[in-house]
């Protein structure tokens, strides 16, 4: 209820502390398989309808737990994990928060070094990553490329749009000229300086809903899903 109605964030850190704090202790003791399902279908749909709302801190949590799932119940009991990861980073409105769970899971699944898992666990999930690595990297290239080309037409349409209003300032200026260094540079009576507008260019945001997002993590690696 209260990660649905509140915007307190404080209120939201607590209650992914809670669920945090029943997968590590009572996953596989007293969580239900329908229990279970509930919590991460919630938890993901959380990512996907409240990933502009929630904080940063609040998504990195998100993502820590549902990879806390994984970790207990993939492939065997949770198949579809993998699958769900892949699906968010392939849409353009959560793909920042897939990016993020699959860090995530390459660093709890590969690289951590903790004993919260047995060591014949930890080895069953990078067996079972493994399979789906060229999967995943070739995923990671489509969205490197994808926002190569967002942000190369960004610096185009900004480039022109200089160029217009230089154009547009050099057409309206008649003292547009080129003054040799040194040479006092002439300015019409009663003004004091010229100037030349400028114009923005289009950018983008970490979590950004839109596809012209020109950042890929840092909201999500402070953040975190940041």
């Amino acid at each position: 209820y209260f990660m649905c109605n509140s915007d307190n964030r404080l209120v939201l850190w607590y209650c992914m502390s809670v669920f945090e704090d029943v997968v590590r202790r009572q996953w596989d003791r007293t969580v239900t398989g329908d229990t279970k399902v509930e919590i991460r279908n919630f938890l993901f749909e959380c990512l996907v309808s409240k990933h502009r709302q929630l904080p940063p801190p609040v998504i990195n949590k998100v993502v820590k737990v549902l990879v806390d799932i994984g970790k207990a119940d993939w492939p065997h009991e949770y198949g579809d994990f993998l699958a769900n990861v892949l699906e968010l980073t392939r849409s353009s409105t959560t793909v920042l928060g897939g990016v993020l769970l699959l860090k995530t899971v390459s660093q709890e699944f590969v690289s951590s070094t903790r004993d919260d898992v047995p060591t014949e666990r930890r080895a069953l999930l990078r067996q079972h990553l493994a399979q789906h690595a060229e999967v995943v990297l070739q995923l990671l290239v489509e969205v490197l490329d994808s926002l190569f080309e967002q942000n190369t037409i960004a610096q185009q349409q900004q480039q022109q749009q200089q160029q217009l209003a230089g154009g547009v300032g050099g057409r309206a200026s008649p003292f547009n000229v080129h003054t040799p260094v040194g040479s006092p540079v002439p300015s019409p009576r009663g003004s004091h300086s010229l100037g030349v507008p400028g114009s923005g260019g289009p950018g983008g945001g970490l979590l950004s809903a839109s596809p012209n997002a020109a950042t890929p993590l840092g909201l999500l690696s402070t953040s975190p899903y940041h």
